[in-house]
């Protein structure tokens, strides 16, 4: 029998199957069944309580994977009403929100069993187009409910912080810009006042930061730093509405560097040969680079150089670990 998958493997595997269309509309009826089939096996088993509820979570994805929205939903809060009785983890707002982003992701029907006719494909894509819009008013309220939920935390709790990040992407996706700058200021705001603390652990320096560039990342993002050394320069636009799909607005430009220098000086608080310290400042330098700044790209290497006693580029940006299968890097 197939093994019940941990919750963040499942919201993880939700949005890809949904993203992708790897589960063509009710053509997985025998995946379904199979499931259902665990999940009553699962019922009559005793202490199996966390597997029962992990089934009832991946049950509801199938069902929303092939268009069967209100089983989905019912199956959903069947599996929060249980896990509530027996909370793992996971934080409940953060379970909220990762269904809410399930829902943003609009279905895309790559295949239709054979026969079926243009009209009834452009019917269902219709149909679905119009439910999808649903979706999103239902995603927004469960957002709402899981921001109402989380207030009771910690204002500067690491909980608190991640379920606001996890909202921002689903207002987003429902057209609530507004929320979604609040939610930014709010998180900018409680950011500033932890970096103004004098007495933060390197742990707590180190959350911050990355709370920091998590915030840089929702205007100007960038691949690993190894990547981002050898990608094309993006394109800076004065048009923030530019439909390049390699560019970066001024505007988002300039709010992701605050964020990203704001990172930097609590890595510079860090002792100078900590490995983070030094991955920090490899990444802003690789960032400057990829956005075409040169200046800023040699003065961040300087830096890189004080840090590490060196100029040799292979120890500035040391060459990839041999893969163990093939030997290349």
């Amino acid at each position: 029998m197939r093994r019940a998958k941990s919750i963040s493997a499942l919201s993880s595997a939700l949005l890809l199957g949904v993203a992708t269309g790897n589960l063509p509309a009710h053509a997985d009826q025998a995946d379904i069944a199979r499931a259902e089939g665990e999940l009553r096996q699962y019922s009559r088993d005793r202490d199996l309580s966390v597997r029962y509820a992990n089934q009832l979570y991946y049950l509801a994805g199938l069902y929303r994977e092939n268009g069967m929205r209100s089983k989905a939903d019912d199956t959903f809060q069947k599996f929060l009403t249980l896990w509530r009785k027996k909370p793992q983890a996971e934080s409940e707002p953060s379970l909220m929100l990762g269904w809410a982003s399930s829902m943003t992701v609009e279905r895309h029907v790559f295949s239709y069993p054979n026969g079926t006719s243009q009209e009834e494909m452009e019917r269902d894509q219709a149909r679905d187009h119009a439910e999808h819009q649903q979706d999103l008013v239902k995603a927004a309220k469960i957002a709402d409910d899981a921001l109402a939920m989380a207030s009771r935390m910690a204002p500067t709790s690491n909980e608190k912080i991640n379920v606001i990040f996890s909202a921002i992407p689903v207002y987003e996706s429902t057209g609530n810009k507004a929320k979604k700058q609040r939610l930014i200021s709010e998180l900018d705001k409680t950011l500033a006042t932890q970096e103004q603390n004098p007495s933060l652990t390197a742990k707590q320096l180190k959350e911050v930061a990355a709370h920091l560039n998590s915030l840089a990342e929702l205007f100007a993002p960038m691949p690993f730093w190894r990547h981002a050394m050898n990608q094309a320069p993006v394109r800076m636009v004065s048009n923030q509405l530019s439909d390049h799909s390699y560019s970066v607005s001024q505007q988002n430009f300039s709010a992701a560097e605050k964020y990203r220098l704001r990172a930097m000086a609590l890595y510079d608080r860090l002792p100078t040969k900590d490995s983070d310290r030094i991955f920090a400042q490899r990444n802003l330098l690789a960032w400057y680079k990829l956005h075409g700044q040169t200046d800023k790209y040699n003065r961040q290497l300087c830096k890189l150089g004080a840090l590490l006693g060196s100029n040799d580029p292979n120890v500035l940006f040391p060459p990839p670990a041999p893969c163990p299968g093939c030997g290349r890097g």
